[in-house]
């Protein structure tokens, strides 16, 4: 992926994301546009796979922050509404097809999903012994 501008993939999806928060109440479209900015450089939305996944990585945690909430549900919607901000850019990187780049970052992405699971899944059985 090295010389590879994402920016054509993300673009639009930030576009669409940012019409969105026009129309939401102020502390979602808050939300949403923090998010926005976590995927925008100062000469705009993020050039490399890199740094998407750093951006990515990033929001993940916020996400997280706001699912594991024990407040009111306020919360949760907003890690879910920005759960699928975060659906709509990996789709939009995962249909870049130049050198087949965005199967190769799903399969990527899937096979960290399943080496965090067994890591998980040790971690829990050597907690059970």
């Amino acid at each position: 992926a090295a010389g590879l501008d994402v920016r054509p993939a993300i673009q639009p999806v930030l576009d669409a994301w940012a019409a969105r928060a026009r129309d939401e109440p102020r502390d979602v479209a808050r939300a949403i546009n923090t998010a926005i900015r976590t995927y925008t450089a100062r000469s705009g939305p993020i050039g490399t796979l890199e740094r998407f996944q750093k951006a990515k990585e990033f929001l993940d945690g916020r996400i997280s922050n706001y699912m594991e909430s024990i407040g009111d549900g306020r919360d949760r919607y907003l890690g879910g509404l920005l759960s699928q901000m975060q659906r709509d850019l990996r789709g939009a990187i995962d249909g870049i097809q130049t050198n087949n780049i965005g199967p190769r970052y799903a399969a990527a992405r899937q096979q960290f999903a399943t080496d965090a699971q067994h890591k998980k899944a040790i971690d829990l059985g050597r907690k059970a012994f």
